[in-house]
């Protein structure tokens, strides 16, 4: 009885040669394909000099495939980019030349046909290896996957492909990526919101109707072509937001989605101190937390706004981010509630504070002062707790010299 399996086949030709674009199933491409990580061989002992010697995959990372297995599992999974593979390659790079076992390629009246005559393990994985060691953590082992398919193509082409394709990745904007993420998501149902979602819907209604971040919120998108403008990201505030109801956005996105998940949100894990608003984001309740949040960013303009320098760093992404941490520790300290009244008289003791001073330069170490000052003086740290901090002279200095 033949092994033998027929898959229609899409012929693409580039400068570097000819693939063939197919669906294969994951089970049926993790059977017949093998990865093989990167070894190097030592080609100049006293310099050190070192060459590929074969493979071309890092050292996979279990964690990264067990959260793509979570991915998979939810419904809204998707892979619409191409797993690259090699086929007719043994694992030592040489080319395979046993008809019984060669893939190979057949032109028909109507297109191509990609011919496999067995499971034997002759293709080797040049791009995509997470993804597809995903599933392994799945229980969906037979999603269709878009694979691109090099015939007899050499193992040095395949570290070659593999690094073009890494080392000339550019990072998408997050402030982009926040943006797409959330766009229409009011066509959805509110109960299968990802926290992630809920972010972005508050935040972009901040943008819309705060009085004080009304347009000043920094979208990823340019409109009409122009450049963005504002005083602070989209992300920076959807950040800010997932800290107070989620420990894990991505985890929480993949159990919420998992086609197994009856119970929506109630079907995720309860909260902690450290999410003071999870528990409202459990039971529904965005309206609340959206209320809570355009409270605290309105007393913060009412009781701040008007002393701040046009250079200050309060209102700037360091700001933003240590404000955040500062409403977080409230509600935390407050058994998740929010008054609108004590929160302005709680405030006001940073009414003293210039936060255009230099001490607040605007990086990592600038968020962590403005954190820490705002903490000493609303009582929430002592100074004597940063007595190990390299900075520990600069605070009592700056502090002493506010008075």
């Amino acid at each position: 009885m033949t092994q033998e399996i027929r898959l229609p086949a899409i012929k693409v030709e580039q400068p570097i040669g000819v693939f063939y674009a197919v669906c294969m199933d994951a089970k049926f491409l993790s059977d017949v394909s093998f990865s093989t990580r990167a070894d190097y061989k030592r080609k100049d002992f006293l310099d050190g000099i070192l060459s590929l010697n074969s493979g071309n995959q890092r050292k996979l990372d279990e964690k990264r495939s067990d959260d793509i297995g979570g991915f998979i599992d939810s419904t809204e999974a998707t892979f619409p980019n191409a797993i690259i593979i090699g086929a007719n390659i043994d694992k030592d790079g040489s080319l395979i030349e046993d008809n019984a076992s060669r893939w190979r390629i057949e032109e028909k009246s109507d297109g191509y046909e990609l011919v496999i005559p067995s499971k034997n393990k002759v293709v080797t994985i040049i791009d995509g290896q997470h993804r597809l060691s995903g599933f392994s953590h799945s229980e969906r082992k037979t999603m269709p996957l878009l694979c691109s398919v090099f015939i007899d193509l050499p193992a040095p082409y395949h570290a070659y492909i593999f690094a073009t394709i890494n080392i000339n990745q550019k990072k998408v904007d997050k402030s982009l990526a926040y943006e797409l993420y959330g766009f229409k998501l009011e066509d959805e149902p509110k109960a299968k919101w990802s926290p992630e979602k809920l972010a972005v819907y508050i935040a972009r209604r901040m943008n819309a109707h705060h009085s004080f971040l009304k347009g000043k919120i920094k979208l990823g998108a340019s409109i009409d072509g122009e450049k963005a403008e504002g005083i602070v990201s989209l992300a920076t505030i959807v950040d800010g937001i997932l800290k107070l109801i989620t420990t894990n956005p991505k985890s929480d996105r993949d159990e919420l989605l998992n086609y197994k998940n009856t119970k929506g949100r109630n079907g995720l894990s309860n909260g902690s101190k450290n999410t003071p608003l999870r528990q409202l984001y459990l039971d529904g309740q965005d309206a609340k937390i959206e209320s809570i949040i355009f409270q605290y960013f309105e007393a913060i303009y009412q009781v701040l706004g008007d002393k701040q320098k046009p250079n200050s760093y309060l209102f700037k992404s360091v700001g933003f981010q240590s404000l955040f941490e500062l409403l977080k520790r409230s509600l935390s300290d407050n058994n998740s509630t929010f008054d609108y009244e004590k929160t302005k008289k709680a405030l006001s003791v940073l009414e003293k504070v210039d936060f255009s001073d230099i001490f607040f330069t605007a990086s990592g170490i600038g968020a962590s002062r403005i954190k820490n000052v705002c903490f000493i003086l609303l009582n929430y740290k002592s100074l004597n707790e940063l007595i190990q901090n390299k900075d520990y002279q600069d605070y009592q200095k700056f502090l002493k010299d506010m008075n």
